[in-house]
């Protein structure tokens, strides 16, 4: 049986979707790496935007399924280990986002692996102690953040 996913963040995306989604077909907007963390915890940390949405059992006119809840998430993953990245290009869709606690329970700290399965662009894997979701904001159908 799987955990319930838990890390901050997590309810900015369940509270948009009513759900935690698998990310089939979003597409990683940009990807950030640091050495350090800007906030004086142990790096290495890796950010990126991940463009979102649901996709409905309705057809729109021209045959395609309409696609809602458009959604910006911003990742940020810190103490960053195992990591696994390539073809990151033009578009990055994705399958879909994997996050999965792997942690024991008589583990003070949490452990995560993360594995971006890919459609046409980046994929990869990476373990982080401290994933969290920084921000969901409403986007367009290209991903660009109706907020600011």
């Amino acid at each position: 049986m799987e955990k319930e996913l838990k890390f901050p963040g997590v309810e900015l995306v369940t509270k948009i979707f009513g759900y935690w989604p698998s990310f089939h077909d979003a597409e990683i907007k940009w990807l950030k790496l640091d050495r350090k963390d800007t906030e004086g915890s142990f790096g290495p940390t890796l950010e990126f935007a991940i463009h979102c949405f649901e996709i409905t059992n309705k057809v729109s006119p021209s045959g395609f399924c309409v696609l809602e809840k458009h959604t910006l998430v911003h990742f940020r993953f810190r103490q960053v280990t195992d990591l696994n990245l390539r073809d990151f290009n033009q578009q990055n869709a994705i399958f879909g986002l994997q996050i999965k606690d792997e942690s024991d329970p008589s583990w003070e700290e949490r452990f995560f692996k993360i594995c971006i399965e890919p459609a046409f662009g980046l994929n990869g894997s990476f373990h982080s102690r401290c994933p969290e979701i920084l921000s969901a904001v409403s986007c367009d159908e290209k991903g660009e953040a109706l907020e600011k």
